[in-house]
């Protein structure tokens, strides 16, 4: 892809997060690996053909609508600056199908089992310490790694984040089980996964002494729903979404819950309100269709 480097740059300049870029650069390698065409050539066709490709990848419809939508803004981009003269995308519709409001979300006694599971090895104090942060504030996976050591104030029971995906901070308060697990984690698990020949300032570190990055954090999410028996496909980001909805059920106004979030719009946490309505809806009874012969 010519034009993939200088559209990087672009992202890079309007702030969006590496995250984002890095999604961008993946979903046009992608496209350009399938075309093996440069931009000039590229078909309304070619990406017909590429978007009935996706659609039979095993990836949420979700997903193959933003690789889509990605898609059509790095044409949209090579027409605005004139390295194209027509958009191969334009007649590919992009489909946003519902596919549940949110997927997965814990109950308290599966936290509990959660939050039980690691051992009280060193790797188990900081795997305990990172679910227990995740729930317990329900920041995101990536604002998770990104906690520097200076970020956490256990004197003042609080914790900083830096919203990579809003560029924004915010303050959250630490629950006195949270401070002690971190408390935990900082005398004994942090001490002795840092290495002495390099500083790093990340809270939560690897093996290795460095820091920890998403997928080091999926692995340990689930690992310990594995270990403790749930049967649920759970990711990082259903932590946050069992956290805003535990607090809903125990009276936290909306307004509290999505400053804790750090959603822009109000919206964005009502969310959480329609989950509740739908779990609190009385299941209709079911009629057995088997008819049972009377004994006796």
């Amino acid at each position: 892809m010519e034009y993939l480097k200088e559209y990087l740059r672009y992202l890079g300049s309007k702030g969006y997060t590496d995250g984002t870029i890095s999604a961008y650069e993946t979903t046009l390698r992608q496209l350009g690996f399938f075309i093996q065409k440069q931009e000039q050539q590229i078909s309304g066709q070619d990406i017909q053909s590429w978007h009935r490709h996706l659609k039979t990848l095993p990836i949420h419809k979700s997903t193959v609508a933003i690789k889509l939508k990605s898609v059509k803004r790095y044409f949209s981009y090579l027409i605005k600056r004139q390295h194209l003269l027509m958009d191969p995308s334009r007649d590919e519709e992009i489909v946003y199908e519902k596919e549940g409001l949110i997927k997965e979300i814990l109950t308290l006694s599966e936290i509990t089992l959660l939050l039980d599971s690691p051992s009280k090895g060193i790797i188990g104090i900081r795997d305990k310490a990172v679910m227990e942060v995740l729930y317990s504030t329900g920041i995101r996976g990536c604002e998770l790694c990104a906690l520097d050591v200076q970020d956490i104030n256990l004197k003042e029971n609080e914790i900083h984040i830096k919203d990579l995906k809003t560029r924004t901070e915010r303050r959250l308060p630490l629950a006195r089980k949270s401070k002690a697990v971190l408390r935990q984690y900082f005398l004994t698990g942090r001490e002795a996964l840092s290495r002495r020949e390099r500083i790093e300032s990340a809270v939560f570190l690897n093996r290795f002494g460095r820091r920890l990055n998403k997928q080091w954090i999926q692995s340990i999410i689930k690992k310990h729903i594995k270990r403790s028996g749930i049967q649920k496909h759970i990711t990082p980001h259903c932590l946050r979404h069992s956290c805003a909805t535990h607090m809903l059920q125990n009276g936290a106004p909306l307004k509290i819950i999505q400053q804790m979030l750090g959603h822009k719009s109000l919206r964005s946490t009502e969310i959480y309100t329609r989950v509740l309505k739908a779990e609190m809806k009385p299941s209709k009874p079911r009629r057995d269709k088997k008819k049972f012969k009377r004994h006796g």
